[in-house]
């Protein structure tokens, strides 16, 4: 009965280490479950950015086009630099499918947008823990803290999900380069880091001198 009951066990751990990843992007998806109540509303820092991406959104909406000037707070400031710091590439790429699909409802997109983000956090925490850690259980235990430490995004997005969303893929990718001595692992570094400042300048020097220093 015990080694039935262990074969069993093995089976089962070797079928979910099969699908790990898939079970992690499914609890994700349950974490913010809640978030798109129609209730909720972003706050502070959560709220600029959203209401950049709603300005944005609706002008590519109704103008088929990218704003060029900044009608509101700064008005009559050229946008280039609100983009730069407050809409990131996934913001772009959720924006470009709304407006193909014809959504009207901006804040789902926002959150879909976000939702998107944390997916590249725990797809870079994924890849780089699965690099270092032998055991299941240690890469398992490390994706559950990144994820249940980017769900608090409502307020401040910048300290809870964007200063270090891109940061496991972009360690891994530069890991892969001293190893496998390819150049091909450096230009994708360089890629995401490119990608990693877009809608996060605000306070990124500091978080990347910090990193340095450790």
């Amino acid at each position: 009965m015990n080694s039935a009951f262990a074969i069993f066990f093995q089976r089962l751990i070797y079928f979910f280490t099969k699908i790990d990843l898939l079970i992690l992007v499914c609890y994700l998806f349950c974490l913010n479950f809640p978030y798109f109540n129609f209730s909720y509303f972003p706050t502070h820092d959560t709220q600029f950015v959203f209401q950049s991406f709603y300005f944005f959104y609706n002008h590519l909406f109704f103008d088929h086009s990218v704003a060029q000037w900044m009608p509101f707070e700064p008005f009559g400031v050229p946008a280039h630099l609100t983009q730069l710091r407050q809409l990131t590439f996934m913001s772009y790429a959720t924006m470009f499918g709304g407006w193909i699909l014809g959504v009207k409802d901006v804040l789902i997109l926002f959150k879909i947008s976000v939702v998107a983000e944390q997916l590249v956090l725990l797809f870079g925490m994924y890849l780089l823990s699965r690099h270092l850690f032998r055991r299941w259980s240690t890469v398992l235990f490390v994706c559950l803290v990144a994820m249940h430490g980017s769900t608090s995004w409502w307020e401040q997005i910048y300290f809870d999900l964007r200063f270090f969303y891109m940061f496991p893929l972009a360690i891994y990718t530069f890991l892969l380069f001293f190893e496998k001595k390819k150049i091909e692992y450096l230009w994708f570094w360089g890629l995401i880091l490119t990608l990693w400042v877009m809608g996060n300048t605000v306070y990124l020097t500091m978080v990347w001198c910090f990193i340095f220093l450790v």
